[in-house]
This record gives C-alpha cells, structure tokens and sequence, in this order.
C-alpha cells in the first residue's frame, strides 16, 4: 500500500512534467504572424553629438528633424515633437556621463 502511493506519487509528477514539456516544445515548434497593410514612410534615422541627439524623420516627402539637448541634463530628458517626429528621451546610464540611452517611441 505504501508502495503503490509512493509510486502513485511518482508516476503523478512525471506525468505533469512530460505535459509541461510537450506545451513548452510545441509553442516553440511555428506559428504565422500576419500583417496587414503598407509602410509609407522609412524610419527615423538619429545622430547625436556632445550636445544634443537629433532624429530626422521624413515627413511628406520632407525632412523634419527634431533636437534633444542632453548637454546639460543631470539625470534624463524628454522630448515630444509638435512637428510629428517620435518621442525621444535620453538618460545617461553612468555618472561620469560618458554612456546614455535613446529611447524612440514611434507614433
């Protein structure tokens, strides 16, 4: 009796294990993404120097470019373009400043 509830036991979690494994390797096994209508623009294309990054989108067929001044950020800055270029920010990632991160987030 004993041991048929330990092997019960035993046989109960190597069952959930084998389940589990079988959902994991078949979620990794294909799929179809679909998308759906047409990109009319490139994207953004960002430069930057000591002083400020700037993102220069096309725009109508024009270039529209926007400028981020991070010479004299302490810590992180924003911007949000009313010419319709993408929200950028900046945050150093260091102290001494040498290191930062430009985030695009692309209406």
């Amino acid at each position: 009796m004993k041991y048929q509830r330990w092997f019960f036991t035993k046989a109960g979690w190597l069952l959930i294990a084998w389940t589990a494994s079988l959902s994991m390797a078949s979620a990794a096994d294909g799929g179809r993404i679909t998308f759906t209508g047409a990109v009319v623009e490139d994207g953004c294309q960002l430069s930057n120097n000591r002083t400020e990054v700037i993102q220069s989108c096309i725009r109508d067929n024009k270039v529209v470019k926007s400028h981020l001044s991070i010479g004299n950020i302490q810590q992180s800055a924003m911007l949000i373009p009313a010419n319709g270029n993408n929200k950028m920010s900046f945050r150093w990632i260091d102290k001494s400043k040498g290191l930062g991160i430009t985030e695009v987030e692309y209406n």
